[in-house]
């Protein structure tokens, strides 16, 4: 029986961005060769380059009738109804899972459905897989929401640390401009002007760079946690696209 950890065998390879990443770096299935890659048939499920599209695979039996598509496009970028119809079942290998248990989280063939999940409530696959894709996108909106707001605030603080700085530089210049035409009696209080210059100004800096190393730590924390859901979304596993689900809310608990 699998966990909702190990949802789907078949993942989005492309979604969002990341096909270049899926081209660099997949062998192509028919040659086995690391290379650029950018074709997938969806009735054999292959994954294949320019060659062997054009001299391999068109020659195989009513080759020339599959669906061949770019994974660049938007078309491959979702799964296919077969996709949720081909899981093979872990537990009974010669069954294929046909329905999700939201009872026990699980994925179900006919087998374990009447084995375990007698009673219990059972729908669609991909029903369910929408369900937790839009979860997971709202989620991703929200810490999106946060590194915006993060970053907009670090811009304020570091146009403040301009500013001050700038301040700075220009009240210490006034002090030592007024310190040359000034009697010897006036320099004690042009460097007791100076010391509390550089003091303020250390203090206010030092509080500034406090602010942006606390929000440069909470926007790598929010990219981190964006790029997980990220990677979640994107798995090119169903079932380790679950895997990956249990343990971010397992974090999020």
């Amino acid at each position: 029986m699998l966990n909702i950890s190990k949802y789907f065998v078949m993942a989005q390879s492309a979604v969002d961005g990341n096909c270049e990443e899926l081209t660099n770096h997949v062998k192509c299935e028919f040659c086995d060769i690391k290379k650029v890659v950018k074709w997938k048939c969806l009735d054999c499920g292959l994954i294949i380059c320019d060659e062997c599209k054009d001299k391999i695979h068109r020659k195989i039996k009513r080759g020339k009738d599959h669906k061949i598509v770019n994974i660049h496009e938007k078309e491959y970028q979702q799964f296919t109804e077969s996709d949720f119809l081909n899981i093979q079942c872990q537990e009974h290998s010669e069954q294929l899972y046909c329905l999700f248990c939201k009872t026990c989280e699980n994925l179900a063939c006919p087998r374990c459905i009447v084995k375990c999940h007698k009673g219990h409530e059972l729908i669609e696959i991909n029903e369910m897989y929408n369900t937790e894709i839009n979860r997971l996108r709202k989620e991703q909106s929200i810490h999106q929401n946060d590194i915006t707001k993060a970053v907009s605030k670090m811009h304020e603080e570091k146009q403040k640390q301009i500013s001050e700085n700038s301040i700075y530089c220009k009240v210490n210049k006034e002090i030592n401009s007024h310190e040359k035409v000034l009697i010897n009696s006036v320099k004690e209080y042009a460097n007791i002007c100076r010391s509390n210059l550089k003091k303020s100004h250390t203090e206010i800096s030092k509080s500034i760079e406090e602010n942006i190393d606390v929000l440069s730590i909470n926007i790598k924390r929010f990219e981190g946690k964006y790029n997980e859901l990220e990677d979640c979304i994107n798995t090119a596993d169903v079932a380790e696209f679950f895997k990956i689900l249990v343990e971010l809310t397992e974090k999020c608990i």
